[in-house]
């Protein structure tokens, strides 16, 4: 059985920590002005977190075992969320839920492996592993939802030309001028998070395309702190490169529709 399986965790366990070096990228992250914020991480005082110690698989599918730690009971079927530490930033990479407890453990089995933040903010591990922290998810119910609209500006409107000016990442002054037009349905302090998104085309290395595309954002994101006063907490750049790609990529166009900013918001509720 596979609790039976997971409850046999040994009291001393082994750890092997692998990381990445994508030293511009880091280089990137700790020139941006974040002051520590953690915009993706959860809000939770009321229970401190679990840690994840195994994991395991059967044709019913995934198991996790956390360490209770000085968590209170929790029931089973209770919903956790589950995040790892990246460059000060909380991801969430997956959820689980309870199914047993015993000997101060808790196994769950796993709902979410890998999200839509975890991809984008940790490509090469975006799935749930061994030594990534959970807490209960709690339950709320909003009484509005304020749905926020999309914007996207081709890269060519943005900056220049990115066929003869490859590395630039100076705003043009229509590149500003569109960008000012873009921002406005997200002026609103009911959505206090503008998230800018660079995208790339396909063509040439994965992480050089990764790192440029950030570069780009964070190019608008302080353009917006700077030109626009928009509050430093309140945006966010995103390098997306080429994990994004367009529908139907092979028409004519296309490279040039894939380079491209995208707006969002979250919304805040009422």
């Amino acid at each position: 059985m596979v609790l039976q399986k997971l409850l046999r965790v040994p009291p001393f366990i082994l750890c092997f920590v692998v990381s990445t070096n994508h030293s511009m990228a880091n280089f990137v992250y700790q020139k941006d002005k974040f002051q520590g914020k953690n915009f993706l991480s959860p809000t939770s005082s009321e229970h401190p977190y679990l840690t994840v110690v195994d994991s395991s698989e059967d044709k019913d599918g995934s198991y996790l075992v956390f360490e209770k730690g000085e968590n209170p009971k929790l029931l089973v079927g209770t919903l956790l969320d589950v995040y790892r530490e990246k460059q000060r930033m909380s991801v969430l990479v997956g959820s689980a839920k309870i199914i047993s407890q015993t000997r101060g453990r808790y196994v769950a089995k796993v709902k979410v492996d890998g999200t839509d933040n975890s991809k984008r903010m940790i490509p090469d591990y975006p799935n749930i592993m061994v030594g990534d922290r959970a807490i209960p998810r709690r339950k709320e119910i909003d009484r509005t939802i304020f749905i926020s609209p999309t914007k996207v500006i081709p890269y060519n409107r943005v900056f220049a030309d990115p066929y003869a000016f490859p590395n630039t990442f100076e705003l043009t002054l229509n590149g500003k001028k569109a960008i000012e037009k873009a921002i406005q349905p997200f002026l609103s302090p009911k959505l206090p998070l503008l998230i800018v998104e660079a995208h790339t085309d396909a063509d040439g290395d994965k992480d050089t395309n990764q790192i440029e595309s950030y570069k780009r954002a964070i190019t608008i994101r302080q353009h917006l702190i700077d030109e626009l006063e928009f509050d430093p907490d309140r945006v966010i750049a995103i390098g997306m490169g080429e994990i994004e790609p367009i529908d139907e990529p092979y028409l004519p166009g296309a490279k040039d529709k894939a380079r491209r900013i995208v707006f969002k918001a979250k919304a805040k509720r009422n």
